[in-house]
C-alpha cells in the first residue's frame, strides 16, 4: 500500500476502535470501499472510511436507537416540567401521540415535538378546553367553512379521515392538522403524494419507505444524509391516493406479521424488505 493508503487504513482502525467496534476485514482496498465491522453492540455492518468521516457514527442501528432514547428522556423531562407524567410505555417517535397525565389528572395524547413550542399554553387539551368533543366541533366547523364533507365517524383528533373537498377531490387528512388551520385538499393546493419509495441503509441493516411528491429527489437526498443511500425502488406519477394507500397497506402488512419499527413509523429491519416490495408490486399491479 502507498503511504496515503496506510494512513487512511490506520485512521479508520482508530476511529472504529474509538466507537468500540472491531474491523473484521483485514485487507485495505480504497477509502470508499465498505469493510465488514462489528459494532460495540455486536451488530455486523459495512462501513467505509469515507462515510465514517462524514457521518461520525459507526452503526446506523445503534445511532437511531440512541437518538430515540435521548428524545425519550427529554420528553419525560419536558412533561415533568409541566407537572405531568408520561404514561406511555415506550418511545414511538417525535411525531406520534404519546399518552400523558397532566397535573390535574386528565389523560391526553401529545406529540413530543409539539411540547416545547407550547409551553405557554401547557400540555393538557382538557385544561385548555380542547378535549375530544371540542376538537370534533372545531373539525367539522372547519370543514363547513371550507365547503368539505366528511362521512367518516369521529374517533379523535389524532385520526385520519376521508374528506371530499369543495371541488370533489377525495383525500385523507389528519383532523388535528385541519383544526389548526391546514387545508383539506393537497390536490387543490398543488401538493399530491404521487411518489412511493423504498430505501436501504448503506450497511444493509435497515430500510426506510415513504411517500412524497414530484420526482422524490429532495426527500431521498435528506434520507441519504441519515445513511439511507441505496434506492431499492421508486415509483413516480402514481394515481391520486394510490401512494397513500400503498403506504397504509405496507404498515398494515408489517403490523399483521408483528414487525415493529426500529424508529419512527417507517423504519424497519432489513428482513422486512421483501414484504414491503411485494405489497408495492401487488398494489401497483392492481392499479
Amino acid at each position: 500500500m502507498s503511504n496515503r493508503s496506510i494512513k487512511i487504513w490506520e485512521r479508520f482502525n482508530r476511529q472504529v476502535e474509538m466507537h468500540g467496534g472491531i474491523i473484521l476485514d483485514t485487507e485495505y482496498t480504497s477509502s470508499i470501499t465498505s469493510y465488514k465491522v462489528q459494532c460495540k453492540n455486536n451488530h455486523i455492518i459495512y462501513r467505509s472510511p469515507h462515510l465514517l468521516n462524514r457521518t461520525k457514527h459507526l452503526c446506523n442501528l445503534c445511532y437511531i436507537y440512541e437518538r430515540g432514547q435521548i428524545s425519550w428522556r427529554n420528553f419525560h423531562i419536558d412533561i415533568e416540567n409541566h407537572g405531568g407524567i408520561v404514561l406511555e410505555k415506550e418511545w414511538k417517535g417525535s411525531s406520534f401521540p404519546h399518552m400523558i397525565r397532566c397535573s390535574k389528572g386528565h389523560i391526553n395524547f401529545v406529540r413530543p415535538f409539539s411540547v416545547k413550542p407550547v409551553k405557554h399554553r401547557g400540555i393538557c387539551k382538557t385544561c385548555a378546553g380542547n378535549d375530544t368533543d371540542v376538537a370534533m366541533n372545531k373539525f367539522f366547523s372547519r370543514l363547513d367553512d371550507l365547503g368539505a364533507i366528511c362521512n367518516d365517524q369521529w374517533v379523535n383528533s389524532h385520526t385520519k379521515y376521508k374528506i371530499e373537498c369543495s371541488n370533489g377531490h377525495i383525500n385523507e387528512i389528519w383532523a388535528d392538522m385541519t383544526i389548526i388551520g391546514h387545508g383539506v385538499c393537497p390536490e387543490c393546493a398543488g401538493i399530491i403524494h404521487d411518489v412511493v419509495y423504498v430505501l436501504r441503509s448503506y450497511d444493509n441493516s435497515s430500510i426506510k419507505f415513504g411517500i412524497t411528491n414530484g420526482n422524490g429527489k429532495i426527500r431521498l437526498a435528506s434520507h441519504a444524509k441519515m445513511g439511507y443511500t441505496i434506492v431499492e425502488c421508486i415509483y413516480t406519477n402514481l394515481p391520486v391516493l394510490l401512494a397513500d394507500q400503498i403506504e397504509r397497506a405496507i404498515l398494515n402488512a408489517l403490523q399483521t406479521m408483528e414487525y415493529e419499527p426500529i424508529h419512527g413509523r417507517e423504519y424497519f429491519t432489513i428482513e422486512c424488505l421483501p414484504i414491503v416490495l411485494q405489497v408495492i408490486k401487488i398494489m401497483i399491479g392492481n392499479s
